[in-house]
């Protein structure tokens, strides 16, 4: 993958977007991890899900070491449909968290926790022969920002995202 990624690098156009961005981040995944194949397993059970069962029309996903970023794009006038939709998923994802590893006995002890950081706005994608490679700019940096002040569990999300849904 880091050799394809350089050369899609060489050939990247800047496009601008408006998005929401989530940052996801499984608590205590750290000192959890300390058999690899287990935090591996662990890691791919709770993406899958994820992925598939609770953010299957982001835009953008990518993982993060012990969590995922989420980004959906969207015209503006769609960013509190969104909004609304992502606070109502991450809602979602903190209450379910605790059940993802219930059918695998391995994943005893394994963190039950969740933390999600939210924000939008306007970002810059790296785009190249037709892929998304990354996103950049003030919604994901402080969606990052956010995901640390939803502990022990929880979801936080900004300014901007509380005046488009409470007015």
């Amino acid at each position: 993958m880091s050799g394809d990624y350089r050369v899609l690098l060489k050939s990247v156009d800047l496009e601008h977007a408006f998005v929401v961005a989530l940052f996801v981040d499984i608590r205590g995944f750290s000192s959890y991890g300390r058999d690899s194949s287990v935090a591996a397993r662990f890691l791919t059970k709770v993406y899958t899900k994820l992925i598939d069962q609770y953010f299957p029309d982001a835009s953008f996903i990518k993982p993060t070491g012990d969590g995922l970023l989420i980004v959906y794009a969207g015209k503006s006038e769609d960013l509190k449909e969104i909004s609304r939709k992502a606070v109502e998923i991450s809602l979602s994802v903190v209450r379910d968290f605790g059940s993802f590893k219930e059918d695998e006995p391995l994943l005893s002890g394994a963190p039950d926790k969740v933390g999600i950081g939210i924000s939008m706005g306007a970002a810059c994608r790296l785009v190249a022969e037709g892929r998304v490679l990354d996103y950049c700019g003030r919604p994901l940096n402080l969606a990052s920002r956010l995901t640390d002040m939803a502990r022990p569990s929880g979801v936080v999300f900004d300014s901007d995202i509380a005046c488009l849904l409470y007015t």
